[in-house]
């Protein structure tokens, strides 16, 4: 039997490509929104005190950086999940099709009649193998590496002191 952490983890690989059109959503939003959806003019407007008037206008170079990096963040997360999404779908395919049936119904249909613990199994690997190729492209930390919610002396007895 998996543990509740794992099967929620190869769960969320059946959900790659909605999350990747999400990310395309948004990246069409931001455009619209943080940039186009400004207002272009000058304007004036009080101070906090109320005692004076100042001109405040539409900042193009501080605008348009918000707008690409945003941009750029969004495109380098879609890339990633286009890239575990690719390498699920090899996994998927290797498979016979009563196979991915069964893994479709039982992570995405959440149909926990029929449990074969050896494909479960086999899927947990996958996925791990997985974020441990993502995780070495794209340069983060190794699970070992992570100090994330760990005592002090848990992070001590890791780094040998």
């Amino acid at each position: 039997m998996l543990q509740p952490d794992i099967e929620s983890r190869i769960c969320s690989y059946f959900y790659l490509k909605e999350k990747i059109k999400k990310k395309r959503f948004q990246f069409q939003r931001v455009r619209k929104h943080l940039y186009y959806g400004k207002t272009l003019t000058t304007r004036t407007q009080e101070t906090q005190e109320g005692l004076s008037l100042i001109t405040v206008g539409f900042r193009v170079e501080d605008e348009v950086l918000d707008m690409l990096l945003a941009q750029e963040e969004m495109k380098y997360t879609e890339g990633l999940l286009m890239r575990k999404q690719r390498y699920f779908d090899q996994f998927m395919n290797r498979l016979d099709p009563l196979e991915q049936k069964y893994l479709y119904q039982r992570f995405k249909k959440k149909d926990h009649t029929i449990i074969n613990e050896e494909l479960d199994q086999q899927a947990a690997d996958e996925v791990d193998e997985i974020e441990t190729a993502i995780n070495y492209i794209y340069g983060f930390p190794k699970e070992e590496e992570r100090t994330e919610g760990l005592s002090i002396a848990e992070v001590c007895e890791r780094i040998g002191i």
